[in-house]
């Protein structure tokens, strides 16, 4: 391979791993609570578990409240991911969680929930 054909190679290479690295999961940053709280649990859940009412003892005042539900050394056993995933919540009358909503709301958790 001559000079010119190694400097080619060399580009596309680049090029390709630039690709990867800016399409993978660590690339996009995590939703923050703040958007997490907004977009699901202020629209979906704090009618039932919010300041005013607790059904079942549970309350999503704030990222301490809603962190009791989220184990960080197994995100995947989230009382949070496995009761919105299976729609048991949110409950009649509320409309089940959008896949958009559920994907965010698994983000945030699978990225370690950040403040």
């Amino acid at each position: 391979m001559d000079k010119r054909g190694s400097a080619l190679y060399k580009q596309r290479m680049f090029g390709l791993i630039l690709l990867i690295l800016l399409h993978s999961p660590a690339a996009v940053a995590a939703p923050s609570f703040q958007e997490v709280y907004d977009k699901v649990i202020d629209a979906k859940c704090t009618n039932c578990h919010g300041f005013y009412k607790a059904e079942r003892g549970v309350r999503f005042r704030n990222y301490e409240d809603v962190m009791h539900y989220v184990p960080l050394r197994d995100t995947l056993k989230s009382e949070i991911l496995q009761i919105t995933d299976s729609d048991t919540m949110p409950d009649f009358p509320v409309e089940p969680l959008t896949q958009g909503q559920k994907y965010l709301l698994r983000e945030w958790i699978l990225n370690g929930a950040p403040r």
